[in-house]
């Protein structure tokens, strides 16, 4: 197929044959239309860029949204962790400082309890019982009185100061409920019996006034002792006996009896007493004599278990040398490194001085003791006889 040619006359023909075509609008009506299309336009374009620009942003966003996530994870997963750290140093550092403050209580409670403890001992030591006995020279000051223990079985020694009895019927006038906090139940066989002194101090008048009379032997024995144990420290040497005011006091063994004598020395061995562990403990004379202190000292070695009188003398220091120079005596001691300044000592110190006493001896001679005193004893001299047993001070 031949293609055509075409040229400028040969369009202007084709052009004149097309229909006629007419404009009827008006111009204001072709530039209203214009105006609009170019308003149109411009809202097109306002719309769309930000509508672009927001779904770049978007975009863009969920572009890097892994890494931004990835990094406010990481960061609030140190947070965390700093706070974690934090937290716990600070607990650790709280648990730190509560274990710091839980030793110091400690050592300071374990001070205290040791200053307790210190002052314990000091209080023990200091209030440590220095003797058992009053001494010699204090006598004149002092009233002993002879007190029934609980089973009856012997009399226990108590001297009292005379501030408290002023004259010796005033004996009966102490409350005996007053001791049993101290030394345990006892009872005073002469309460009722009125003590009547006389010109010669050595002599006395007893009126028995109690009920029913005294019938029995172990009654007559018992009041016959406290009699013995009350009025031979204070220097009596005969007693008389009265009825409610009649002469003699019928005693159910021995029958009527009018007087007795009061024996100074009565050759007995001490003992220790001791009613329960909260009570003192006592020096006690044994219910019998003996022949001679050796005798004495034998039994203060071995006590009388069945009336529960304990040993006095240390038992390894049983060996013991006694011996006799007018009114001294000498007691060699063969162990006596051991000796040590403590109550234990004191007793059987004491214990030989009362039993020496009991067999006329002034003063007793310690030898072999390895130290140089003892209680209120310097035992590297002669240490003189006491007056009387078991001080007891009374309110």
């Amino acid at each position: 197929m031949k293609r055509q040619e075409w040229n400028d006359e040969k369009l202007e023909q084709i052009l004149r044959q097309l229909p006629q075509v007419q404009d009827k609008r008006s111009s204001e009506d072709i530039y209203q239309r214009i105006l609009t299309k170019q308003q149109n336009r411009k809202k097109l374009k306002t719309w769309i860029a930000p509508t672009f620009a927001t779904v770049a942003a978007m975009f863009i966003f969920i572009l890097f949204s892994p890494y931004l996530f990835q990094e406010i994870t990481s960061s609030n997963q140190e947070s965390s962790m700093d706070k974690a750290t934090s937290s716990s140093s600070g607990e650790e550092e709280i648990s730190l400082n509560n274990q710091e403050d839980e030793s110091k209580r400690e050592s300071s409670i374990m001070v205290q309890e040791n200053d307790n403890a210190e002052v314990k001992l000091a209080d023990l030591e200091n209030n440590i019982q220095e003797t058992f006995v009053t001494p010699f020279e204090d006598g004149s000051q002092t009233i002993t009185i002879g007190l029934t223990a609980a089973n009856a079985d012997y009399i226990i020694p108590i001297s009292v100061s005379k501030e408290h009895l002023n004259q010796p019927q005033q004996i009966q006038q102490i409350l005996v409920e007053n001791l049993i906090e101290k030394i345990g139940p006892v009872s005073f066989e002469l309460q009722n019996t009125e003590i009547l002194p006389q010109e010669n101090p050595e002599e006395i008048i007893l009126d028995y006034t109690g009920k029913p009379i005294l019938s029995s032997s172990m009654s007559e024995t018992i009041y016959i002792e406290a009699i013995q144990e009350t009025f031979r420290w204070i220097g009596v040497n005969t007693v008389k006996f009265q009825t409610n005011s009649n002469a003699g006091i019928e005693f159910g063994n021995s029958g009527k009896q009018y007087e007795m004598t009061i024996q100074e020395k009565r050759q007995k061995a001490y003992l220790i007493y001791q009613y329960s562990e909260n009570t003192s403990k006592l020096l006690v004379p044994s219910p019998e004599s003996f022949l001679t202190i050796d005798d004495a000292i034998e039994i203060m070695m071995t006590g009388i278990p069945d009336k529960k009188l304990y040993p006095s003398v240390v038992e390894q220091l049983s060996n013991i040398l006694i011996t006799e120079n007018d009114t001294q005596i000498q007691i060699e001691f063969s162990n006596g490194d051991s000796f040590q300044n403590n109550e234990q000592y004191i007793l059987m110190l004491e214990a030989i001085l009362l039993t020496a006493k009991e067999f006329g001896f002034k003063e007793v001679k310690f030898n072999g003791i390895g130290i140089n005193k003892i209680g209120n004893m310097d035992v590297t001299k002669p240490v003189e006889v006491p007056f009387s047993p078991n001080p007891i001070h009374i309110n």
